[in-house]
């Protein structure tokens, strides 16, 4: 087993999204190597929680895990965590995505006008081998 994490800031504009944000320096640890990320072979990647938090923002930023190599459907997204003004909210569910699979994040700002809030970030989980 190995840690795998993800974090970092994003500043997302009203009525806007952002797909997988860079990393804060030193915001990386275990197999990652950035986003998107690729499920190595003979593993499973567990996503086990993740959240957003929003600072100095009138609407509502999510942020929510999505697999494959585009968006091309909701069936693609795992469920969104949501932060208003100040607040954080976290999805504590465990989810598998076997080997081979592209792991994206999206950013999104739900304003419709104004503010650019920054918003910070994290998704994490562990790295598990198959088969060992």
């Amino acid at each position: 087993m190995t840690v795998w994490l993800a974090y970092g800031q994003a500043q997302i504009n009203a009525s806007s999204s952002v797909d997988n944000p860079t990393s804060s320096q030193n915001g990386l640890a275990g197999e990652v190597s950035g986003l998107p990320y690729t499920v190595p072979a003979d593993c499973e990647l567990v996503l086990e929680t993740y959240g957003v938090e929003g600072y100095d923002q009138a609407g509502i930023v999510v942020i929510f895990p999505w697999i494959g190599a585009t968006l091309s459907n909701n069936s693609q997204c795992l469920p969104s965590a949501a932060a208003d003004s100040q607040t954080m909210q976290l999805s504590n569910l465990n989810f598998r995505i076997p080997s081979g699979k592209i792991v994206n994040i999206r950013l999104q700002n739900g304003q419709s006008a104004g503010g650019n809030p920054v918003c910070g970030w994290f998704v994490q989980g562990r790295l598990e081998r198959v088969g060992s």
